[in-house]
């Protein structure tokens, strides 16, 4: 909410968080502040639920020609009309909170790969975004896919999927990453590299182009 706040003022052109967007973040918010045993687990599954009903509607709404969730249940008059809930952002938060409803105890083993599938992908979606707004929003505002999506709210997509893959380090791929084996040491090491490298070259060329 406070980076909501934040890109309005200094962003005021670019898109703005939608407010089902940053209810979204608030559920998952709590989901992960209530995970500590079995004492919450039927709240977080609650607010889970909510996040889930909330993404799966406004996509709903959006397959249908509606400009989503927002302008159905509130009429704005200002700059407020033109946000909406990106597809992008429906389905990172449908991803993520289909993730938390996999939490309990003790899971199968394919419940496990899934929620780890799941937290991949939404990273994966999370992460086109956050390169297109590093090289070029402009862009990337005119894919409809990721149209709306904010800034902000890519930022927060970008740090809640690994909070949820850090969350259950022994389930899915994420064994291989916290393994103790010569691997996963290996792959630890290597992995800011091969995810940071390939973008760091690209903005020093895009860069000296620009200058040149």
């Amino acid at each position: 909410l406070g980076a909501k706040v934040l890109w309005r003022r200094f962003s005021p052109s670019l898109p703005d968080m939608s407010i089902s967007t940053a209810l979204g973040f608030v559920l998952c918010g709590l989901c992960l502040l209530l995970d500590r045993g079995t004492r919450y687990r039927k709240a977080c599954a609650v607010f889970a639920a909510a996040g889930f009903a909330l993404a799966s509607i406004n996509l709903l709404l959006l397959a249908s020609g509606s400009p989503g969730l927002d302008h159905l249940a509130f009429d704005f008059a200002d700059a407020r009309a033109e946000a909406y809930m990106a597809p992008a952002t429906s389905i990172c938060l449908l991803l993520s909170t289909a993730c938390l409803l996999l939490w309990r105890p003790v899971r199968s083993a394919v419940c496990r790969e899934l929620y780890a599938c799941l937290a991949g992908t939404g990273l994966f979606v999370a992460g086109l975004s956050l390169v297109g707004h590093i090289f070029d929003s402009d862009a990337l505002h005119g894919v409809f896919f990721f149209g709306a999506m904010a800034l902000p709210t890519t930022l927060g997509f970008v740090l809640l999927f690994p909070a949820l893959l850090v969350s259950r380090p022994d389930w899915g791929f994420m064994s291989i990453y916290t393994g103790n084996g010569l691997g996963s040491a290996m792959l630890r090491r290597t992995l800011p590299f091969a995810v940071l490298g390939p973008l760091a070259l690209c903005w020093l060329t895009l860069a000296w182009r620009r200058r040149s």
